[in-house]
């Protein structure tokens, strides 16, 4: 427009120096089809858009305020270079008021919410937050043999569904953007491992591979179903290079209760797929989520029908819903949370945690001194005592901590062990019911029963040291507080079958949590007393989990005062501050309990894969793990599944087996005891 329309304008003199315009040199003709089958131009495209109308809306903004002038629409005509971008974004200001502040997305909604966004920034050298679940399925009668392609295509058409299992993550701005559009062009990261015979428990070594690695999915197969050598199938598969273990996967006695895993009907007809993702793209119950997706894919039509034409199937591009963006607290509404976060952290402030034990007391088992997180009185009492005393001269304050210290083996990186329990759909209801009638839950009586067994070997170990057996130990229960998601019909069906709920389909991180840091617990405290106790604190679970995660939200909104936190924050020095972290997943129906499934299109029964086991559980190696134990709980049809991961640099094998076998005992025991009954009780003659 010239300036001899507006007399105004000859007047002024812009200093338009501060605004710097994108030097855009990039010819979307360069960029073809065949080319990129993943779409990453059109990522780059949306990139590029979003620069051009951030710097055109500037521009717009400075010319208002100091020209006062309309300038017209066709002058800064925009035209997009993809077709996601609107051209019709609107010039105006957001409006903003005291009162009532307009909200907006704190982070992309595509992105990865606060606390996946800590998980996806683990150092690289360092183990990673990684989730793996194991399903083990059989063939329907009809059916002989399955093959090796088929159940890729399966996997693949179980990922497709998901945004964020079809999605790779930006590390730079932490937004997930789709590999592919179509299902046949998903990336997949697979190897095919044959069953061994001879050892049933040989998979428990995969699996350990898995979850101490940075993969996707382990599938063991018999023989028949292994891809032939040579083939595209088997040149498609990923390397990956095993991760050093301590234990073998040493199967159990016979008469061994809770330690005997169903087993499959026939070794020919059927195989085991081990799912790995990592915490960032998802929480517990998103192991779940992916399980009923595959079980949607598992009929006959999809085992037997030539081809699944996959190049048709879409995948889905509808990111999960993301609990940050729905909350923008105010000052006053996070405070008193806040403030009772900060003094819970000065009351724990140089409390002993779970670490390893330092070089010397390995070389010398006599030494039982730990390495403690100590303050700087700490550090001045420590070396004023007795010059080398094996046992260091302290106040009675710290005689008795709440948590006791564990020793370090001599391996050098940390690498998690997982034991698997299963426990039958008759014994947990009778244990069930035995719960209800003294007042509790099956959540609070795994979190007892762990901190029994945690108490049982820290006491025989008492015996070899110097150290006292703690008489408190702290707990964390995990849950899920997707009922806070618009969509979730959770709380309306309390009380009813909530199977059926769109949220328990979501892949996304939607996981609270609640902790004890102090629960006494002694021979002589009542089992079913200290459940009660522990049930009133986990019905607060979703309450506190809302109230952190809001706490959270607020420092998140304000950058400098996020950016002091993270400078701030040790995860590692955190680790381990509690006994156990049970992650209970709840109880559901199993989406595959048979061979003959529901109604089809046409009303026929159609028969499926059956899916004879469930297990899962997250790495218990990385920094900022809370549990020297981390038990993964989820019950499938009225059988309850138990995995037990904890770190081998703080616990032995054998001490691993005591607190396995006296886990499996009182839990077998509490579903007969009475309600005087005490923790010396249980733990007699173990």
């Amino acid at each position: 427009m010239p300036n001899s329309h507006h007399p105004f304008l000859q007047s002024v003199s812009l200093d338009m120096s501060h605004i710097h315009l994108p030097e855009i040199s990039f010819d979307p003709r360069e960029t073809h089809e065949t080319q990129d089958p993943a779409g990453v131009s059109e990522i780059i495209y949306e990139r590029l858009d979003r620069v051009k109308e951030r710097e055109r809306r500037s521009i717009l903004r400075f010319l208002r305020r100091y020209l006062c002038c309309c300038i017209p629409g066709s002058s800064f005509e925009y035209i997009p270079l993809s077709p996601t971008a609107s051209p019709n974004m609107s010039d105006e200001p957001e409006p903003m008021h005291l009162l009532n502040p307009a909200r907006k997305n704190m982070v992309d909604p595509a992105g990865l919410s606060i606390i996946e966004r800590v998980f996806f920034k683990s150092p690289p050298n360092k183990p990673q937050v990684i989730m793996s679940l194991v399903l083990d399925f059989s063939l329907p009668p009809s059916l002989e043999s399955l093959n090796s392609g088929r159940i890729v295509d399966l996997i693949r058409i179980a990922q497709s569904k998901h945004y964020r299992l079809s999605s790779f993550v930006d590390p730079i701005t932490l937004n997930a953007h789709l590999l592919a559009h179509t299902a046949d062009k998903l990336p997949c990261n697979y190897r095919f491992i044959q069953k061994s015979e001879r050892d049933p428990n040989a998979w428990m070594s995969v699996y350990m591979d898995e979850i101490n690695s940075n993969f996707d999915t382990a599938i063991i197969v018999p023989n028949r179903m292994m891809p032939e050598t040579g083939s595209a199938l088997r040149r498609g598969e990923s390397p990956l290079q095993l991760s050093q273990r301590i234990g073998t996967s040493t199967a159990p006695e016979p008469e061994t209760f809770g330690q005997q895993l169903p087993s499959s009907t026939s070794y020919e007809k059927s195989f085991k797929i081990i799912f790995s993702f990592h915490h960032c793209l998802g929480d517990g119950l998103s192991m779940l989520a992916f399980c009923r997706t595959f079980a949607e894919c598992c009929s006959s039509h999809y085992l037997t029908t030539p081809n699944l034409q996959l190049e048709k199937l879409g995948v889905s591009s509808d990111p999960p819903p993301l609990l940050d963006n729905i909350f923008d607290p105010w000052i006053f509404e996070v405070l008193p949370t806040a403030v009772g976060i900060g003094f819970r952290s000065l009351l724990r402030r140089g409390k002993i945690q779970f670490q390893p034990f330092t070089k010397s007391a390995v070389s010398n088992p006599a030494i039982t001194r730990p390495t403690i997180q100590a303050t700087r009185l700490e550090d001045e009492i420590f070396h004023s005592s007795v010059p080398n005393s094996p046992s260091p001269v302290r106040p009675s304050a710290f005689r008795q901590p709440s948590i006791q210290l564990l020793r370090q083996t001599t391996k050098q990186n940390p690498t998690t062990n997982v034991k698997f329990l299963w426990f039958p759909q008759d014994f947990t209801a009778r244990l069930r019911e035995k719960s209800r009638t003294h007042g509790t839950s099956i959540a609070s009586v795994l979190v007892i029963t762990a901190l029994t067994a945690t108490h049982a070997f820290l006491k025989k170990r008492s015996s070899t040291s110097t150290d006292p057996v703690p008489t408190h130990q702290g707990w964390v229960v995990t849950n899920s507080i997707r009922h806070v998601l618009p969509t979730s019909t959770l709380i309306a069906t309390r009380g009813k079958s909530r199977d059926h709920d769109p949220v328990l389909k979501i892949f996304g991180g939607y996981a609270g949590s609640v902790t004890n840091n102090s629960l006494k617990l002694t021979s002589q405290s009542k089992i079913w007393a200290r459940c009660r106790s522990v049930k009133r604190t986990i019905a607060t679970c979703a309450d506190v989990s809302l109230k952190r995660m809001k706490v959270l939200n607020y420092c998140y909104r304000h950058p400098k005062l996020w950016r002091m936190i993270e400078s701030r924050t040790d995860l590692s020095s955190m680790s381990r501050s509690f006994s156990v972290e049970v992650a209970n997943l709840g109880a559901w129906d199993n989406p595959l309990d048979g061979w003959v499934g529901p109604e089809n299109m046409e009303g026929v029964l159609e028969e499926r894969l059956r899916l004879d086991y469930f297990g899962g559980v997250v790495n218990s190696s990385f920094d900022g793990v809370r549990g020297l134990f981390t038990l993964g709980v989820i019950t499938l049809g009225g059988n309850m599944s138990v995995a037990v991961a904890h770190d081998a640099s703080c616990v032995t094998e054998e001490e691993t087996e005591l607190f396995v076998t006296v886990f499996c005992e009182v839990m077998k025991r509490m579903s007969d005891a009475s309600e005087n009954v005490t923790v010396g009780d249980l733990l007699y003659g173990l």
